[in-house]
């Protein structure tokens, strides 16, 4: 517990992505100012506390969902104590997620892989698309995405493998229960797929 009060600067150090970026062959780029407000960089812990907050206001309707931002946060200084080498400095991932996002029931019929429910998650992938994990019907590793019109909550399935497909017109998404229902054929046409997705 902080034996007074003690004032905290904050600032952003955008060369600890460049420095992380190197570390671990990734590709965080920082966020940009545009993307983000912070009211008052200065916080303090009071006398007795452990912790204090820093409010930073997001942008999300800003954010390109293809980039990966990172939000360098360090401690520039302190009015009392030591500023620790490892935890001085931390790099939040930020990103958006769409309003698909989530945990899903999901409950399938085809008619050569079985039948069955599980639980899958669905990733943001864009402003409008998401990603199955696991993959197809939820038991296998192919790749699946599902893209909403937002105007029609029409569905549209892709796939990179079993091409061609085709997805049925009667795909959509009920906002008013949270619910996909699709249906589409994979190896022109060798394949039936029809899935239930209950938002949890």
């Amino acid at each position: 517990s902080a034996p007074e009060d003690i004032s905290v600067v904050m600032d952003l150090d955008p060369a600890a992505i460049d420095i992380y970026n190197a570390e671990n062959s990734d590709h965080l780029i920082m966020l940009p100012a545009t993307h983000y407000s912070v009211s008052n960089w200065t916080v303090t812990i009071p006398k007795g506390q452990k912790e204090a907050v820093l409010a930073v206001k997001l942008k999300p309707d800003l954010f390109d969902f293809a980039e990966s931002y990172g939000f360098p946060l360090t401690i520039k200084s302190v009015s009392s104590g030591t500023v620790s080498g490892n935890f001085g400095t931390v790099i939040y991932n930020v990103g958006a997620k769409n309003q698909w996002e989530g945990t899903y029931r999901n409950t399938y019929v085809t008619n050569n892989l079985g039948s069955g429910t599980n639980t899958v998650t669905l990733n943001t992938a864009g402003p409008t698309k998401v990603k199955f994990s696991p993959g197809l019907i939820g038991v296998y590793s192919n790749e699946v995405w599902l893209d909403v019109d937002p105007a029609t909550n029409k569905v549209t399935v892709s796939m990179v493998t079993l091409l061609p497909i085709a997805t049925d017109p009667s795909s959509h998404w009920d906002p008013a229960t949270k619910t996909f229902h699709i249906l589409f054929t994979t190896n022109n046409g060798g394949r039936t797929i029809q899935q239930t997705l209950v938002k949890q």
